[in-house]
């Protein structure tokens, strides 16, 4: 981790997935969660990993808003036209264009899932679960919207309020703040995997340099979970039992057919297909 999050992330080595179920229990239903394959990995949207963009051109987010607004009636499986920029952003994001946004989820297992389905060429580096109080969150920007924004009459609304301070702060300078954001409407996948993100103000700097606004928390809101990667099947074969793979994250064929290539690759080391097989034929019948 970078120096400049350090300060506000609760490191926790886990030893164990049991471990980690048990930790995770303790947690409110207010926290959100990011799974990611390698603990080494910090927090960062595709806009940081793509530095590029934003030196070709600094309004390239209006751009690409604006290539998706010119296309978007062309297709005829398009999803409900957005009416807000963060809507927008959300749709970029859904179709892998880079933005701003980092994806998050409401459920630690789904989070779990994400961390462990890769394979990597490191086995012995512990994969991570990002688990942020997304109340308090809310809570440090509205503290420090409050002298930039007139907030009051959107409180009762998260989703409004995020949306009316985002139009008229995001292209500021020197407002640097991040907060989650619920999709005002959502599609099928977004609602299988609980989808939502954590959106950086500012979009001149990394998500990490935008954290000080937490201050006003007086302690770290971000745990950040290692798990064995060791645990991988064990974890995986979990996950399966609660409903929790690609086929149901990912509706579709696509994901259909990556959940079983998980089922008959990685959780076929557990044995249980091929001793099923066996029985099957010991006792006289065609597989």
């Amino acid at each position: 981790m970078s120096i400049s999050i350090q300060k506000y992330v609760n490191l926790v080595n886990l030893k164990s997935w049991s471990e980690f179920k048990a930790k995770v229990d303790s947690f409110m239903l207010e926290w959100i969660y990011r799974g990611q394959a390698k603990a080494s990995w910090t927090l960062m949207s595709s806009f940081d990993r793509s530095p590029s963009l934003l030196e070709l051109d600094p309004d390239i987010e209006n751009l690409l808003i604006g290539e998706y607004q010119r296309a978007i009636r062309s297709f005829d499986d398009r999803p409900d036209i957005p009416t807000t920029t963060l809507d927008w952003l959300a749709l970029l994001q859904h179709y892998r264009t880079p933005t701003r946004l980092i994806d998050f989820t409401r459920s630690p297992y789904v989070a779990a899932y994400f961390a462990f389905q890769e394979e990597h060429d490191d086995e012995e580096e512990p994969v991570a679960i990002w688990c942020v109080d997304r109340i308090a969150f809310y809570q440090a920007a509205v503290y420090y919207l409050k002298n930039k924004i007139e907030i009051t009459k959107f409180l009762s609304h998260q989703h409004v309020f995020w949306s009316a301070a985002f139009e008229k702060l995001h292209s500021m300078p020197n407002v640097d703040c991040v907060m989650p954001f619920d999709l005002s409407s959502a599609n099928q996948r977004q609602l299988n995997q609980q989808a939502v993100f954590l959106v950086a103000m500012n979009i001149n700097k990394p998500f990490a340099e935008q954290l000080e606004f937490l201050d006003y928390q007086g302690s770290p809101v971000i745990n950040k979970l290692t798990i064995p990667r060791s645990d991988r099947e064990v974890a995986l074969r979990d996950l399966m039992k609660m409903n929790i793979t690609h086929a149901t994250l990912f509706p579709g064929i696509d994901g259909f057919s990556r959940s079983l290539s998980l089922k008959y690759s990685t959780l076929a080391t557990f044995g249980d297909t091929a001793k099923w097989h066996a029985q099957l034929e010991k006792d006289g019948f065609a597989t």
